[in-house]
């Protein structure tokens, strides 16, 4: 995250333009283009064929849906996730929801499951270091203390 600062009307208007904003937020404000492009390079092309029928002109929600549609290519292997592109392509009308209920049905039918671990909402697989986490090793000692007291 970037510094804070206080700004005066002295100083100008506010910055803008995307390449004024700090790393972390500028993914925030990518548009239509931009995300295609990025799903092209993180998933490959059957993927980006699949966005670009997901990022119709008429599609006000198009960013939510690519959003959602690199989501779900971080979230599952790729040969999963080439199955569903493959029956999605064969498709006439390819929107987010017949992503989300082929993802739904390709992992019933197949077996598979996600790649990553779900996380219920709010939690982290990152692993604070402080001294009040305290490890197994701290309840094995603990314990071992305890058994020789009773002892």
């Amino acid at each position: 995250m970037g510094t804070a600062k206080l700004r005066s009307p002295k100083d100008g208007p506010e910055p803008q333009r995307k390449e004024f904003l700090p790393d972390n937020v500028k993914h925030l404000v990518e548009d239509t283009d931009e995300l295609l492009v990025r799903i092209n390079e993180e998933l490959g092309a059957k993927a980006y064929r699949v966005a670009q029928r997901i990022a119709k002109p008429n599609n006000s929600l198009a960013r939510r849906h690519l959003r959602g549609l690199l989501l779900y290519g971080r979230n599952w292997d790729a040969e999963f996730m080439d199955t569903v592109y493959d029956k999605l392509l064969k498709k006439s009308i390819v929107t987010f929801r017949n992503l989300k209920d082929t993802v739904q049905r390709v992992e019933a039918t197949t077996g598979l499951k996600p790649q990553k671990k779900r996380l219920k909402r709010g939690a982290t697989l990152v692993v604070g270091k402080s001294a009040l986490v305290r490890g197994a090793d701290y309840y094995k000692g603990r314990f071992a203390n305890n058994d020789q007291k009773e002892s």
